[in-house]
């Protein structure tokens, strides 16, 4: 029982990352919801030139990468159910730590994001144990 709460817990808290994922990711496309207002200088060393394409790079790494986690929280029964959000959450906190090395600079969600990641892979890791748990529980009867 505890193993399927935790499943679910993890499922609610891949749905967050993914639906920020997709919020944040579609109005730094459109130029909305105070992207526009956002100076291009912020861009720094990266490669893009305005926000449009790290829009499409969040949506599609940590939205669909989220959304598949989200499945296999909620529908796997193995261990397909934690380890896809321990790999994104390993992917977001890798992410921010090469953003760091590779650019030479931090920015306002850095801290922010590398916690998200890091509360992902603590709940992965805590999911993982409760399976472990119930599979050595299983063949104890």
């Amino acid at each position: 029982m505890q193993f399927k709460i935790s499943k679910y817990i993890l499922g609610l808290f891949d749905f967050i990352i993914l639906y920020n994922a997709f919020d944040i990711g579609i109005k730094m496309i459109n130029q909305i919801g105070g992207y526009q207002d956002f100076p291009l200088e912020w861009l720094g060393k990266t490669p893009f030139v305005d926000y449009v394409m790290p829009g499409y790079v969040g949506i599609t790494i940590y939205g669909l990468g989220n959304l598949i986690a989200l499945a296999f929280a909620i529908f796997s029964r193995d261990k397909k159910s934690y380890m896809t959000s321990l790999i994104m959450g390993l992917i977001l906190c890798s992410s921010m730590v090469f953003q760091r090395i590779l650019l030479g600079e931090t920015y306002m969600a850095t801290g922010i994001l590398m916690l998200v990641g890091l509360i992902q892979i603590s709940l992965s890791m805590i999911t993982m144990k409760l399976y472990q748990y119930k599979l050595r529980s299983s063949y104890e009867k």
